[in-house]
């Protein structure tokens, strides 16, 4: 979580984490299906076991 002022830089977090150079995410549609959840309301907690 960050503060509502703050910058989430999500790909730049991964890319350091993962220690790579290029991350890509699903496409929101893909993503959506795959979750149940809607666009912007995504949470990696509580995702199904697929």
């Amino acid at each position: 979580m960050v503060n509502g002022d703050t910058r989430a830089d999500l790909n730049g977090l991964v890319k350091h984490t993962l220690q790579v150079s290029k991350v890509s995410f699903a496409p929101v549609v893909d993503a959506a299906a795959a979750t149940g959840m809607e666009a912007g309301g995504m949470s990696p907690i509580g995702l199904p076991p697929a």
